[in-house]
């Protein structure tokens, strides 16, 4: 009974914790602007008004910034589960040279803040030319304002948490039988059809799961 009475009181404060700013800014969106001055006023509004929604629709200019947002979102986060993907099942069921290494490098990227990448990046896709690594050629395409920086990088492997993806899908492909494999092997079965018929079934949950974190984090 002490148990269970201790678990509900830490349920219910961390309830508590993260629903009370949630309450707080929707009771303040409906306030009118006296009621955000006035310190009789905490939780419930005197006044109630929609204008603050209207304001900030037309300001925001929301339908555009909301479909801005939401194409970038779904764009990006389609990109970086493909990629990561490949990736992940490419370390999880083959052997090749410097894997170990590669691998390692991959989780050493969890531990870089992005802040470091920032000015790189923004300098690269400022300047965009994929010669200049090669001839140090100068100028370039200006990709900034653009889809282009989100796509190219998530496509690559090199979007935001990518190294997490990889690992956690990778982790799954991991634990599947080898059976599955030797037994598409023998039924004439190639390295691409046992990879899209058999293994990436078996990895929709953890896919899903990949997805909405990237969807959320971009």
């Amino acid at each position: 009974l002490s148990w269970i009475i201790i678990r509900t009181v830490l349920i219910i404060g961390i309830c508590f914790l993260i629903l009370y700013p949630l309450v707080v800014k929707t009771t303040t969106a409906f306030m009118e602007e006296q009621d955000m001055y006035d310190l009789t006023v905490t939780h419930i509004p005197k006044h109630v008004t929609l204008y603050n929604f209207a304001v900030a629709f037309e300001l925001m200019d929301y339908l555009k910034s909301f479909t801005n947002s939401f194409m970038l979102s779904l764009l990006t986060s389609l990109l970086q589960l493909a990629s990561c993907t490949l990736v992940a099942y490419g370390f999880a069921r083959y052997n090749f040279p410097g894997k170990n290494i590669l691998f390692s490098l991959v989780i050493l990227v969890l531990v870089v803040p992005p802040q470091t990448l920032s000015i790189p990046i923004f300098i690269n896709f400022r300047y965009f030319n994929p010669l200049n690594f090669f001839t140090g050629a100068k100028g370039g395409v200006n990709l900034l304002d653009t889809l282009w920086p989100y796509a190219l990088m998530s496509s690559t492997c090199m979007g935001l948490k990518n190294g997490l993806y990889i690992y956690i899908i990778r982790q799954v492909f991991r634990g599947m039988p080898k059976e599955l494999e030797e037994s598409a092997f023998v039924d004439g079965a190639g390295h691409f059809k046992i990879f899209y018929q058999i293994m990436l079934p078996g990895a929709v949950p953890i896919m899903i799961t990949t997805f909405l974190f990237s969807f959320v984090w971009q």
